[in-house]
């Protein structure tokens, strides 16, 4: 909502289709569900900035999310794992 405010065009990636319409009520102007087959390729090198809120890594492929960022882009990790486990495994 606050980016969305700011004037910046929000494109929601999740797993979980369910929240396609909340989060176009949002603000947000596109929505991907990262759970498609090949989701990241209309989106190759297309993103400046992106914020991940997700609380659990594991089973991601990151070069598919790192691949979306224009160069120079910034990847931005804020969601705090819920697992200890998760946490020894990232190297915390």
């Amino acid at each position: 909502m606050w980016a969305s405010a700011l004037g910046a065009e929000v494109t929601l990636i999740s797993h979980t289709p369910s929240k396609k319409d909340d989060a176009l009520k949002m603000g947000a102007k596109n929505f991907v569900c990262s759970k498609d087959e090949n989701w990241a390729k209309p989106y190759a090198y297309y993103f400046d900035f992106m914020l991940n809120t997700a609380d659990n890594l594991q089973g991601w492929n990151l070069a598919d999310y790192f691949g979306c960022l224009k160069v120079n882009g910034h990847f931005h990790n804020v969601g705090m794992p819920d697992d200890r486990s998760e946490e020894r495994r990232v190297g915390k």
